[in-house]
């Protein structure tokens, strides 16, 4: 993941569509290059095009013996047109996956904004009862000291921009939970679970980045790779002439 942030960290300060854009265009051209020159085109080309003639001869034949020889020509041909597609997919699979990873930890909500107020919430098992102390020196928080209510406390939080460490004290246990406050597209994880009998999880709700509105359809960062990635990759390819 470090290695894939050198690359792609200079994003985050970018409008978030144009980093999507620029991230789906990119591996799209990579892996449409990594499959023609790992592939051989001519018999791509020669199995797509027998592939086109024995669905061709299947709608135009009305003889079931020799439909029923066509799907099994068929089913061979692209048997061995996936097969050979296999290499470039597998050498493509782990790359892909760790961008995707990145994605998810970056483009997945709304950062939280410097000055603007958001809430941390500690979440307690049944049964706790009492005070929990939230220290953050760093940040303005409404009130330091919650009483848990309805198996939670909850803060009202605001800062200025930067990464911080806040600290809650409950029945002499401590915990810490990352705060990140930026401009740019980066947060920390909203949720941190608790192995203990006190504290079950310490939340930090975040607002899903909607990175694309079309026409009232609001996609998030997976689906908006996924539209433009076949846009690209579908263009590319008769660009390229890749079979």
């Amino acid at each position: 993941m470090v290695f894939i942030d050198v690359f792609l960290a200079p994003l985050l300060g970018w409008p978030q569509l144009a980093a999507l854009l620029v991230i789906a265009f990119c591996v799209s051209i990579i892996m449409t290059l990594v499959y023609k020159w790992m592939t051989d085109q001519t018999v791509m080309k020669t199995l797509r095009d027998e592939l086109k003639s024995y669905q061709k001869q299947m709608k135009e034949t009305k003889d079931t013996d020799h439909m029923l020889a066509l799907q099994k020509k068929a089913m061979d041909a692209n048997m061995q047109y996936l097969l050979k597609s296999l290499k470039p997919t597998l050498l493509t699979m782990l790359p892909v996956l760790l961008i995707f990873g990145w994605l998810s930890a970056h483009f997945a909500y709304e950062p939280l904004y410097p000055d603007k107020e958001f809430s941390i919430i500690a979440h307690v098992h049944d049964g706790i009862m009492g005070k929990i102390v939230l220290e953050a020196p760093e940040l303005i928080v409404d009130q330091p000291e919650k009483e848990i209510a309805n198996g939670q406390a909850v803060w009202k939080v605001k800062g200025k921009a930067g990464d911080f460490v806040i600290t809650f004290k409950a029945k002499d246990h401590e915990y810490e939970k990352d705060i990140v406050i930026s401009t740019e597209q980066r947060y920390a994880i909203p949720e941190k679970k608790i192995s203990d009998n006190i504290l079950e999880i310490i939340e930090v709700p975040m607002q899903k980045l909607v990175v694309l509105n079309l026409f009232g359809w609001k996609l998030g960062w997976l689906g908006t790779y996924i539209l433009f990635s076949l846009i690209f990759s579908i263009t590319l390819r008769k660009l390229l002439d890749v079979q």
